[in-house]
């Protein structure tokens, strides 16, 4: 629960980095599954691109979010389970979010 807490954490701080122009993808669980697409757009300005793998990772992340949230309650105690290989899948894509999203406009 705590990773999970901390996930989100970090998603709150680099949406909060992440301004303007990339508005044109939100991340929903019931949108495509390119949301968590890892190919690359070509001929982007370094910050640019560094826009789109913090939005990439985030979109992606919240996504996965959303699905494990709308799995079926464990035991009807209003809780979900996770395993450790998606709690290290979130982490991974909240840590490349926050990577990328401190990589803009250097």
């Amino acid at each position: 629960m705590k990773a999970i807490a901390m996930a989100l954490t970090v998603v709150g701080i680099c949406a909060a980095l992440l301004v303007d122009p990339i508005r044109s993808v939100s991340a929903h669980a019931n949108e495509a599954p390119e949301v968590c697409s890892s190919e690359e757009p070509r001929d982007m300005t370094n910050d640019l691109l560094w826009r789109w793998r913090a939005h990439q990772s985030l979109s992606c992340l919240i996504s996965k979010l959303e699905e494990a949230r709308n799995r079926p309650f464990a035991a009807g105690r209003g809780q979900v389970t996770l395993t450790r290989e998606e709690v290290d899948e979130l982490l991974h894509l909240a840590w490349s979010g926050r990577d990328s999203a401190q990589r803009i406009a250097r």
